[in-house]
């Protein structure tokens, strides 16, 4: 069963939630191991991993009204719920959610690199909209993967702004 809203309802956050049944999990190979460590993983897509919460409240400081309501179908007071914020950060998670960080291969500087992946960011879930457009949700900064660089650690905010924006 997908969670789909229906065409005009917009949901309060604490009755939202990702798909039940991931395409992800139901499609592709999955590494089962679910510590947190930089390895080379083979014959999966992707690895289920767990993230880090922040050691601080964190706050909300910008939200695009647009993709609330129009692409995640919340309401217009769902940012202000704090589990929403603690979502958002990566401290909760909510029903169906899978965490999962990709792994892929690429060349690099014109050489085959071998074993790349998502080191920083994570896959929290699925979620198809009002209109059948269906959105992968994921969480950047939120610890290591096992496609993590040896000097990667949960960064801080200045760090994540630079890479965001191309510094």
């Amino acid at each position: 069963m997908v969670s789909v809203c229906r065409k005009t309802e917009l949901l309060e956050f604490k009755n939202w939630s990702f798909m039940e049944r991931s395409i992800l999990l139901k499609e592709f190979d999955v590494d089962e191991e679910t510590r947190n460590y930089i390895r080379q993983v083979h014959g999966v897509i992707f690895s289920k991993v767990h993230l880090v919460p922040l050691k601080y409240k964190p706050y909300l400081v910008a939200i695009s009204q647009e993709v609330l309501t129009d692409i995640l179908d919340l309401n217009d007071s769902a940012f202000e719920s704090p589990a929403f914020i603690d979502f958002a950060a990566g401290n909760e998670m909510i029903p169906n959610s899978i965490m999962l960080s990709h792994r892929y291969g690429g060349h690099q500087f014109g050489d085959w690199a071998g074993q790349l992946g998502d080191g920083r960011a994570v896959i929290l879930g699925e979620y198809t909209n009002r209109i059948g457009e269906r959105w992968e949700l994921q969480l950047k900064g939120s610890g290591k993967t096992p496609y993590s660089r040896n000097s990667l650690k949960t960064q801080g905010v200045k760090r994540v702004k630079r890479t965001e924006m191309g510094v």
